[in-house]
């Protein structure tokens, strides 16, 4: 680190510098679309017998039954500006219904 604070990297091209206490998170995030529901990973189907009434993008809440514990939600991040950058976390509500 230089003592004005700039921090080099050199690699087989040559070498890279930045302040990094100038580097700023991104200010548009990437909007997230859920585009498929698996259970046992194997495609949920929509209807009366499945958790989804409707298509996995439109839906707003699933209930499973507790054998029903083996589930993929497939999405993607709608982001086109160094898509390898962008992490995702994911946090699922769970709400048990009692009695």
């Amino acid at each position: 680190m230089a003592p004005n604070g700039e921090m080099f990297f050199g690699g087989i091209n040559g070498f890279n510098s930045f302040f990094p206490d100038s580097l700023k998170n991104n200010p548009y995030p990437p909007r997230v679309a859920i585009t498929g529901f698996k259970l046992f990973n194997n495609t949920a189907p929509i209807g009366n017998d499945s958790p989804l009434k409707m298509h996995i993008s439109e839906t707003k809440e699933i209930t499973l039954s507790h054998w029903q514990n083996d589930i993929t939600f497939e999405f993607v991040a709608l982001h086109y500006n160094k898509p390898e950058k962008i992490n995702m976390h994911i946090c699922l509500k769970i709400m048990m219904k009692t009695g």
